[in-house]
Parts: C-alpha cells; sequence; structure tokens
C-alpha cells in the first residue's frame, strides 16, 4: 500500500465517481513504485462494482495515461498457456502533475493535504445548542 500515491488521487480533481474509487483501489494494491498486479474480478469485488465498469474505467484510465498495464501468462499444470492477472503501473509522475496544477499542493508551499482553505473555523457565527436541556425556560427534572 502506498500511501503517498493515495493521496495524490484523493487530491486530483481528475478523478471522479468510480474512476477515483478504482483508482484508489489501484493504489492501495500499489507498492511505492506505483506497480500492483490485482484481478479485474478483485477489484470489481472489493469496489462493489461491476467487472464490465472496471474494464471501462482502466481503459478510460490507460488513455489519459494515468495507468499502464502489461498482460502477463501463466502456465497450468496441464502445459496450457492462459492469461494471468495484469500488472497495472500507475504513473506517479502524471499523477503528481494534476495535483499540482489543481493548486492543491504547490511547491514550496507548506499545506496540509486535504484542507480546502487557509482559514480555519465556520464563518456562520454562533449557533446555540438545540439541546432542550440547555434551556432556561424549559428545565428538565431527572427521574431517578
Amino acid at each position: 500500500m502506498s500511501i503517498k500515491l493515495m493521496t495524490d488521487v484523493w487530491d486530483a480533481p481528475a478523478f471522479k465517481g468510480n474512476t477515483k474509487l478504482i483508482m484508489l483501489r489501484l493504489a492501495d494494491f500499489a507498492n511505492d513504485e506505483g506497480l500492483c498486479w490485482p484481478s479485474v474480478s478483485t477489484i470489481a469485488r472489493k469496489c462493489t462494482v461491476s467487472v464490465s465498469t472496471v474494464k471501462t474505467q482502466i481503459r478510460q484510465l490507460i488513455v489519459a495515461e494515468f495507468i499502464t498495464v502489461k498482460n502477463r501468462l501463466k502456465t497450468t499444470s496441464e502445459g496450457k498457456i492462459t492469461n494471468d492477472t495484469n500488472y497495472y503501473q500507475i504513473n506517479m509522475t502524471r499523477l503528481h502533475q494534476v495535483v499540482l496544477a489543481a493548486g492543491e499542493m504547490q511547491p514550496g508551499q507548506k499545506v496540509i493535504r486535504g484542507q480546502k482553505t487557509l482559514q480555519p473555523g465556520a464563518k456562520s457565527g454562533y449557533k446555540p445548542s438545540i439541546d432542550p436541556s440547555f434551556e432556561k425556560n424549559n428545565p428538565i427534572a431527572l427521574v431517578v
């Protein structure tokens, strides 16, 4: 699991909905170099989406150059050559560039990732509690 990759995926505005979910799952499986090899059915099961949704989203991620895929083959015990799970390589440079371009993190700027504003606190002002036990005119008696 690569926390840095997952953080970049969370902060990348290029991903929405199922695309973000599938990229997060790939980043969760990936090592620090961005390499992973989960099966499409495992991704679908973990993301609670269909296999066809995973395949469609992966094709879109390949076209957008966020990932590259290398097909793997395996030899069965009977000597047949069949497909194995694919290698997925997350393009960490492209992903990081998208995050930088979005303004989430500028070089040299110290910003807590995920923080949307630099101004802390609510702007709506004070809101009194709606708990009736704090009302002065309506005291609640304790039942013992």
